[in-house]
């Protein structure tokens, strides 16, 4: 049904009939098949009658009369091309008449290149005309011309090479070199040609050859190599200085065309062609108009081919803005406004690719000479982030502000008013979005609910970056840093909702003792202040310093610190306690930190509720603060065991706190936590290395106190070879012999007979016979071992000689 509909096919297909064999073979296409089995079957078949439409017959003859069809036209195609070569083979056997015995061979090289169409055979001629320009005579030379002008595949790149030689009739050349170009072939020679008698080129001849040297100067990529094709656009830059209307005509017509390639290939030239000098503004115009209204001005429907020619059209874009900034800005700014949201975006990409100058280690990071189009640019986005509803839009802006490049400073330290404002106007978007209601008919709707609130997140994002690179810019540049701090020094009462934005905002600033101690007022006032929010932020900020510039801060700062964690609001002494994993405060506030942080625990191990990953992190910066205490680790180890033997497992392992664990392995209780841990790994198939790894660890004391329980858990291991190993390891390590045989025998029944599972199943029998042997011999049963290594060595040998191994 959905076949017939769609006209698409759906499965593979057969025929198939009561007089004749299975069908040979199945076709997505159904006339496939039974064009097959026709031919195969139904020939000269007595037996087969027509049942219903379309009758087989028809689908035979429609086939017959295209084989027909093209049977004439490659008939005729061979007679074209024989009469082709007779009379080019006349007028050679006419240049043979009176021709000396170089000239005569030299015929028979041509001929030999007719008949042949190798390499050798083009190369030969062309060393005559290099080394024996004599040989080739006036008609010779007339008749190279007519090879060429007769658009002569096989022969029109070697003549043109030995044309560019001979020749001194440099326009008829010049002509013949354009010729090619326009069809697209020999474009290495011809171009050479062109650049080489440039002023010989006439004008009507430019348009078609633009569009072959544009591929010849941008070869598209290939989508299977990641390597950029080679370049030549030097023949394209000689055209468009000569020639700067014609080429610019040719261009704009590329970049109309409703064909994806031509309008790729039109957008990479660009910044070969327009290098430090003003784009022409029809160009830009045609540009920006394709890229707004791509979708449907393309005949493309594959998402990626379009989205790739934005790309190409976006940084052809972007060159221009480079040549002029004020004129493309102006010309941008207008079709945005007409534009639709998705023709937005892009127009916001290209200010967007402007600003995200190489980051990676491998790119280049030039100096820039040119900064004013950055300004400029920067503008624009800034604007357009304050007022735009568009979520692409403010998307593209939250790209381009991502990472700051240093070598930017500059621009932003000129713009900081304008960037610290924009900030201020999306803090007041954010808080109007906040503070809006999801309309009554979506409310049980979660993809209303999620939509609000990543678009809450993209917007918060988005003051966010706004800030940094305010921030990042006065870690380099000192007016930039004096503006930053006059800002936040100031008496203006903002939102608290932005106030702790500031405060996030502070960590790239704060990498020198002057800028620290000049924003060390607001920090500290963020840290003790009213505002729940701001002191999180503040919490946030020490986060992002290092260590070593956290103890560098005065004790005032510490002491504020030190109030968070007895904060009564959970966010403030939650995130208190998470920067406390990042950094270290003096020594001589270790004690009384360790009392905040027992508070914290005791509180939440209560009632733990959503908040037991929280309680985790406390348990584990508790342990990596108290472990080298024996006697407070002796008195909080068990406790600690005893909460995380409450919470979920997948809690206890989430975030990788194996050091926690580590620590805690000679607790008391440690082992049956471990096992609980085992028992959840096995059931997800994840974290078995970590928890093998502490197994094995384990002291024997603790082994045998799990033991059976152990031997229980080991029960189907047939799929875990190496937990089950490194059971057997740490059981005959503590002597339990009897658990360790018991699961050693389980690994080896849990495997099946089968010829897959042989070899596995001989090697865990190897196991089981060597744990027996251990047991035997730490009983002291000397027959009974030496019977086990008897069949020990059996099995070996069995395995060694299946292998091939004697």
């Amino acid at each position: 049904m959905i076949e017939k509909i769609t006209g698409f096919p759906i499965g593979n297909h057969s025929m198939g009939c009561d007089h004749a064999p299975p069908a040979r073979m199945a076709t997505r296409l159904l006339e496939d098949a039974a064009l097959d089995f026709y031919d195969h079957n139904c020939v000269g078949c007595k037996l087969r009658h027509p049942l219903r439409l379309p009758n087989l017959v028809q689908v035979v003859l429609e086939r017959d009369r295209k084989k027909a069809e093209w049977e004439a036209d490659k008939t005729r195609t061979e007679k074209a091309l024989n009469d082709a070569f007779d009379s080019r083979q006349r007028i050679r056997d006419g240049l043979r008449l009176d021709a000396t015995a170089p000239v005569a061979a030299l015929i028979e090289d041509i001929q030999l290149l007719d008949q042949k169409r190798t390499q050798d055979a083009a190369e030969k001629i062309l060393a005559t005309a290099s080394l024996a320009p004599e040989v080739f005579t006036g008609a010779l030379v007339e008749h190279l011309f007519n090879l060429v002008e007769a658009s002569e595949t096989w022969a029109s790149d070697t003549a043109l090479r030995c044309l560019s030689l001979l020749s001194a009739d440099y326009e008829r050349l010049v002509a013949c070199a354009m010729h090619r170009i326009s069809s697209g072939s020999d474009l290495a020679i011809a171009g050479e040609i062109l650049v080489s008698h440039l002023n010989l080129v006439k004008e009507e001849q430019v348009g078609a050859a633009v569009k072959s040297l544009c591929f010849y100067a941008a070869p598209p990529r290939n989508q299977f190599d990641f390597s950029e094709p080679e370049r030549h656009p030097e023949p394209l830059q000689a055209l468009a200085v000569m020639f700067a209307k014609p080429v610019e005509k040719a261009l704009d017509t590329l970049i109309g065309s409703r064909v994806a390639k031509d309008v790729s290939v039109a957008a990479r030239v660009m910044h070969l062609l327009y290098v430090d000098v003003t784009f022409p503004v029809g160009l830009v115009r045609g540009l920006a108009a394709k890229l707004v209204r791509i979708d449907t001005l393309l005949d493309s429907d594959r998402d990626s081919e379009i989205d790739g020619i934005a790309l190409d059209l976006s940084r052809a874009l972007v060159s221009a803005f480079h040549a002029d900034d004020q004129q493309v800005d102006t010309l941008l700014a207008n079709y945005y406004t007409s534009a639709s949201s998705i023709g937005e975006a892009r127009i916001a990409g290209v200010y967007s690719d402007l600003l995200r100058l190489p980051q990676s280690r491998f790119d280049s990071e030039e100096p820039i000479l040119n900064l004013k189009p950055y300004g400029t640019a920067l503008r624009r986005i800034l604007q357009w982030a304050s007022v735009s509803q568009n979520t692409e839009v403010l998307k593209e802006v939250h790209e381009a502000l991502r990472h700051f490049p240093d070598q930017l400073a500059p621009v932003v330290t000129e713009q900081i008013e304008f960037l610290l404002g924009t900030a201020a106007l999306v803090d007041q978007a954010l808080q109007n979005l906040m503070d809006s209601k999801i309309a009554p008919e979506d409310a049980d709707n979660f993809l209303a609910h999620l939509e609000r609130d990543s678009k809450i997140q993209q917007v918060a994002g988005l003051r966010a970056a706004i800030l940094e690179w305010v921030s990042s810019a006065a870690a380099v540049n000192s007016i930039a840093a004096d503006n930053f701090i006059s800002f936040i020094n100031s008496d203006v009462p903002w939102p608290e909702q932005f106030r702790s934005a500031l405060v996030k905002a502070l960590p790239p600033l704060m990498k020198t003792g002057a800028s620290v101690n000049a924003v060390l007022p607001y920090l500290y006032g963020a840290l003790v202040g009213e505002s729940a929010l701001v002191r999180m932020a503040g919490a946030r900020a020490l986060q992002e310093l290092r260590s070593s510039r956290v103890k560098d801060l005065p004790s005032l700062v510490h002491d504020a610190f030190l109030l968070l964690l007895a904060d009564p609001i959970k966010g403030v002494h939650q995130s208190a306690v998470n920067t406390l994993t990042r950094i270290s405060l003096p020594e001589e506030y270790g004690r009384q930190i360790n009392l905040r942080l027992l508070n914290i625990f005791e509180a939440y191990s209560q009632s733990i509720g959503e908040d037991a990953e929280f309680l985790v992190t406390c348990v584990d910066l508790l342990v990596s603060r108290l472990h080298k205490d024996v006697s407070a680790l002796a008195k909080w180890g068990p406790i600690f065991i005893a909460v995380l033997l409450n919470l979920d497992a997948a809690t206890v392992l989430r975030r990788s706190h194996l050091w926690m664990l580590k620590r805690l392995i000679h607790v008391e209780g440690f082992p049956d936590l471990l096992l609980r841990l085992l028992q959840y790994a096995r059931e997800v198939e994840h974290h078995d290395e970590e928890l093998v790894t502490l197994l094995r660890e384990l002291p024997e004391s603790g082994v045998q106190l799990i033991q059976d329980k152990l031997a229980n858990f080991c029960q189907d291991l047939a799929f875990g070879r190496v937990l089950g190993a490194a059971c057997i390891e740490v059981l005959t390590a503590a002597d339990a012999w009897d658990a360790a045989v018991e699961v050693a025998n389980q690994s080896h029944q849990s495997l099946g007979d089968s010829i897959q599972m042989k070899v596995r199943k001989q090697y865990a029998e190897l196991t089981l016979l060597a744990t027996k042997l251990e047991q035997h011999l730490a009983k002291g049963a000397v027959p009974e071992a030496l019977e086990c290594s008897d069949k020990w060595h059996r099995v070996l040998r069995g395995i060694q000689k299946s292998r091939g191994n004697q």
